[in-house]
């Protein structure tokens, strides 16, 4: 890289006034007035039907809380009564956690460049145990129909073998599927699946004690954004493990 190019970008990365990140699909830089940034993620964030101020704004003390209430019911309900193993619990167990952070990244691919919130919950209290709880309820994600789809290699593959000579393809997109996600009706549709559908993929784990896990992971998350706390009240957050299982 040129000398010229280095300084300015060393430059541009000191600036306050702006922000620079990757766009949300496809690769490049996108630089945005940091002022814009917060108004666009505001848009989303103060939309109170899925998210709230927390009342509270110590981000030390909610972490805390936080930690102590996975902790608690980690030892008492899941491990003590031995739903899970020792080991299991060791690697579960939350220690020097914090809340998530929220940031956007811009969809450039779509008209006014609406942002995708993502909320990193690397080394939250729940980060771990999200990921264990995901393992255990994927089986729910599988339906009889063939309607699932794993992923987009998964889809490209099912349509290798169909005839579409006089077809025309639709897509159909949901608006901010994420935090659209009715948050109760999906954790009850996983326990129907999981305990009252196919025996071969009932948990071990007792049915309660998987929702209470779930409601743990997912409700009320709590995040910080341009230095206040907030949380998501309803919906999954991207950027959670589960997020794309539920």
């Amino acid at each position: 890289m040129p000398k010229e190019e280095f300084l300015a970008l060393k430059s541009l990365s000191k600036n306050r006034e702006i922000v620079i990140m990757k766009p949300d699909k496809g690769s490049g830089v996108v630089i945005l007035d940091r002022s814009v940034y917060i108004a666009k993620m505001e848009e989303i964030i103060l939309d109170t039907s899925k998210f709230k101020l927390a009342k509270n704004q110590d981000v030390y003390k909610i972490s805390r809380t936080i930690e102590r209430r996975v902790r608690t019911y980690l030892r008492d309900e899941v491990r003590n009564p031995g739903h899970i193993s020792s080991d299991q619990y060791n690697e579960l167990y939350p220690n020097g956690s914090h809340i998530g952070v929220m940031y956007g990244l811009p969809k450039i691919h779509k008209s006014g460049n609406p942002m995708r919130p993502i909320c990193s919950a690397v080394g939250t209290a729940t980060y771990q145990l999200g990921k264990f709880v995901a393992d255990i309820i994927l089986p729910a994600s599988v339906n009889k129909h063939g309607t699932d789809l794993r992923d987009t290699f998964q889809f490209v593959s099912q349509m290798k073998g169909l005839d579409l000579t006089d077809c025309t393809l639709v897509s159909f997109d949901v608006q901010s599927l994420f935090t659209n996600v009715p948050l109760t009706a999906t954790i009850d549709v996983c326990m129907d699946r999981l305990y009252r559908g196919d025996p071969a993929i009932v948990p071990s784990i007792p049915e309660h004690v998987l929702r209470n896990l779930l409601r743990l992971c997912v409700c009320d998350n709590t995040f910080v954004f341009n230095g206040r706390v907030y949380s998501q009240t309803d919906g999954v957050a991207m950027g959670s493990s589960l997020g794309p299982v539920l």
